[in-house]
């Protein structure tokens, strides 16, 4: 078996997302990023589409679930996304999906920061 790893880094999307009313009030962006752990034998080997995960196949996945939901936590957004995929895609054994948000901290009397992440892992075992 040749272990293979596929990544899609910086997905930007704008979704529902907040702890409190106000904050999912109106759409806000957020990155997306997702490393896919999959078997490359046959591929490698038949230089096909057909036995791969087409990642413009998972862009769309993903676009339609944000386009779908809102959410709280970035740790259920994270984790709706990881389930879908290991639904609609066979050939993922596991997977990490991590969402950057940028939080307006500066509400808070707090600094601002780049953004919060959070990170989910799921093996196919596990859906």
């Amino acid at each position: 078996m040749e272990r293979g790893i596929l990544n899609l880094k910086g997905l930007k999307q704008k979704v529902y997302l907040g702890v409190d009313d106000a904050e999912r009030a109106s759409a806000q962006e957020v990155e997306i990023d997702v490393v896919m752990n999959l078997d490359f034998t046959r591929c490698i080997r038949t230089d096909s589409l057909a036995d791969t995960v087409d990642y413009l196949a998972v862009t769309r996945s993903i676009s339609a679930l944000c386009s779908e939901y809102q959410w709280k936590l970035i740790e259920r957004f994270a984790g709706d996304i990881a389930g879908q995929l290991l639904t609609q895609f066979y050939q993922i054994q596991s997977l990490a999906v991590t969402i950057h948000k940028r939080v307006p901290f500066e509400r808070f009397g707090i600094p601002p920061v780049e953004s919060f992440s959070a990170t989910v892992h799921k093996e196919r075992a596990a859906i």
